[in-house]
């Protein structure tokens, strides 16, 4: 992979966005919303209701035979991408909250205006990184755009400075071991890390979590050793009371270019200022 990847809106150069600064910006104004009354709420809704069913009823890919990797580019994230990157990301079934916080962190593949993959980096103290967000258009599913953006955003917190990167997968957790990421208990996240808005809704809700088989992953930058914790990698999922998470089928290797998201209308609920989305199909229910 080069260091730079050329695009007619732009380029994405890993380690041109984030400083201290930017991080910091970034990082208070998620805190800040975050103390609003109307998203602790939101924080507070556990889902009870969803299914089993629907969590893994994902169906099969149905990429456009007519489209091809032929001039996709590769761009940083922008305030106006907000309302796409929503649409996008809870197409995939996955959380589109605190997009605008951190959109510069994301990488997007772009094909002639059309926005085909994303995924988003967080950056926090200590050197350390959450990848968080990465979906592709159902069209665009097995041009492996999934992969190419993981390992920008890796690339991205390398390069930005970042020792460890850290994240939590449901569906994709054989992928992200493929990515060479391994189990961590939620107690080895360094302290600033915790601060992250997932890592607040897991713990919030570690049984629900454990219960549909949350992982919680890490992977180290550069060939260091990263946390001082590195040794007490666990190979199970976010644990709460000692429950652990149901196994994920054998054949959801990668579902980020593989699998195409449920239909389901819970899947649609948008509201709030800012384009954000309640937690969906990973156990927050629209209400």
């Amino acid at each position: 992979m080069t260091s730079k990847i050329e695009a007619t809106t732009g380029s994405f150069t890993p380690g041109s966005y984030w400083t201290p600064e930017r991080a910091k910006r970034s990082v208070d104004a998620m805190l800040a919303t975050l103390a609003s009354p109307a998203m602790q709420a939101e924080m507070e809704q556990t889902g009870d209701d969803f299914s089993e069913t629907h969590v893994h009823g994902l169906q099969q890919p149905s990429r456009s035979p007519s489209l091809t990797r032929e001039g996709v580019a590769f761009r940083r994230g922008r305030q106006d991408d907000v309302p796409e990157l929503t649409r996008l990301i809870v197409e995939a079934d996955l959380p589109a909250l605190f997009i605008e916080e951190f959109v510069e962190g994301f990488a997007i593949a772009d094909k002639g205006g059309q926005m085909l993959a994303a995924g988003g980096l967080e950056v926090y103290e200590g050197g350390a990184g959450v990848i968080r967000s990465i979906a592709v258009a159902r069209a665009a599913r097995g041009l492996g755009l999934g992969r190419e953006i993981a390992e920008l955003l890796m690339a991205d917190a390398g390069a930005s400075g970042m020792s460890d990167v850290f994240l939590f997968t449901q569906d994709a957790y054989l992928f992200w071991k493929h990515m060479g990421f391994v189990d961590v208990p939620m107690d080895a996240w360094p302290l600033p890390a915790r601060a992250c808005w997932q890592y607040r809704y897991v713990v919030a809700h570690g049984e629900m979590m454990a219960r549909i088989g949350v992982h919680s992953m890490w992977k180290p930058l550069s060939g260091s050793e990263g946390f001082s914790r590195s040794t007490q990698h666990r190979s199970a999922p976010v644990r709460a009371e000692g429950r652990a998470g149901a196994p994920l089928p054998a054949d959801r290797t990668h579902p980020i270019d593989r699998a195409a998201p449920s239909t389901s209308p819970r899947t649609r609920c948008h509201r709030g200022r800012g384009h954000r989305v309640t937690w969906l199909r990973r156990g927050h229910s629209c209400r």
